[in-house]
């Protein structure tokens, strides 16, 4: 269970889930299912914040997922004597799309990544690489750009990544 994996949530973290999915969706998501904030909070969004909270955590279980953590030190590995992510993109990404052109993202806002990865994006530094677990897999992410042209003024982030897929949560 969630709460044996030491998978909790805080009110905050549900009420910014909350938050997050409004501007996402750009209309109220309680209104829009036919329930009070309360009660989205409580039948819904608890039980998705939950999973995505578990799919991270076997993401970022090393013991579980040994192949993508390998893989992972290795790019590091290449990272640090110099080796550009756009070079290792196209050998060790496993998102297809961007791999081809080296890991290129292109301009990315709040709708366009998960919550988790840009709330991580939005704290790093340009430049600089910068490994991200989410509920999909391993990111090794580099912003190139940041400009205020998101929804509602929101950040946008010129992103090139390697993504490394790690396994399905059960």
């Amino acid at each position: 269970t969630a709460h044996n994996k030491q998978v909790d949530l805080s009110q905050k973290e549900i009420d910014d889930g909350y938050t997050a999915l409004k501007k996402t969706v750009s209309a109220d998501p309680a209104v829009a299912a036919g329930f009070s904030e309360k009660e989205f909070k409580k039948e819904i969004l608890i039980s998705d914040l939950t999973k995505v909270k578990l799919e991270i955590w076997f993401a970022s279980n090393k013991k579980l997922n040994p192949n993508p953590y390998k893989k992972l030190d290795l790019v590091e590995s290449k990272i640090k004597v110099g080796v550009a992510i756009s070079d290792l993109a196209e050998t060790y990404s496993e998102d297809a799309m961007s791999a081809q052109i080296g890991g290129e993202m292109g301009d990315l806002s709040n709708k366009d990544l998960t919550s988790e990865l840009y709330q991580a994006v939005a704290q790093i530094k340009d430049g600089e690489a910068y490994v991200i677990v989410t509920r999909f897999g391993i990111h090794v992410i580099q912003v190139h750009g940041r400009y205020n042209k998101g929804p509602n003024d929101s950040g946008r982030y010129n992103i090139r990544q390697i993504f490394i897929r790690a396994g399905d949560y059960p």
